[in-house]
């Protein structure tokens, strides 16, 4: 299995839904539409990130930063990916 960690910085209240890479930062960058409240932002970014990568939700868990806008998403492959790949398929439209 293949494990990789990537830092996000979630913007709520959007009014589009985009993500995207800043090479210097070494971080994406996800605009949803949700709230913060209830979790309910948290359950779009694992929603939004498991579509694009065609991967079931169990495979992503946020590992740090339930409750603030910077997180740590860890995402496990069944097949061997490395995080240029990963990066090329979230900031597809």
């Amino acid at each position: 299995m293949n494990v990789l960690i990537f830092k996000i910085k979630v913007f709520t209240n959007s009014s589009f839904e985009k993500i995207e890479w800043n090479e210097e930062l070494k971080i994406f960058k996800i605009y949803i539409f949700e709230s913060r409240e209830k979790g309910k932002a948290n359950k779009k970014i694992i929603e939004i990130i498991s579509k694009k990568l065609n991967i079931s939700k169990f495979n992503l868990k946020i590992i740090s930063g339930l409750n603030l806008t910077i997180k740590l998403i860890e995402i496990n492959f069944q097949k061997n990916i490395n995080k240029n790949e990963i990066i090329k398929l979230l900031i597809l439209k």
